[in-house]
């Protein structure tokens, strides 16, 4: 978790040193192709898995196996669908 921060207008960001996580929705990415056939540059072969901050423990770190614990994976075709319906989970 990270200090939060807070927009005061004009004069710009205050620190809070209460710390906590700013956003509503993480989304986390993972490659897992290995070998000859793995390129980062492929969106196609990332996995991701969009989490609402409420769904996630109370931890400054989190493996994979936790995450996918929480979320199933989304291909990045699915992406902008799946983080769309989950703001609008949020926001009810």
């Amino acid at each position: 978790m990270s200090r939060l921060a807070q927009d005061i207008g004009e004069g710009g960001t205050e620190w809070i040193a209460k710390e906590g996580r700013p956003a509503h929705l993480y989304v986390f990415a993972h490659h897992g192709v290995y070998g000859d056939h793995a390129d980062h540059r492929d969106p196609a072969q990332w996995e991701f898995y969009v989490v609402p901050t409420s769904a996630l423990p109370d931890v400054k770190q989190i493996s994979l196996s936790r995450i996918k614990l929480i979320a199933a994976a989304v291909p990045m075709i699915d992406l902008a669908t799946t983080v769309e319906k989950a703001v609008h989970a949020i926001s009810r």
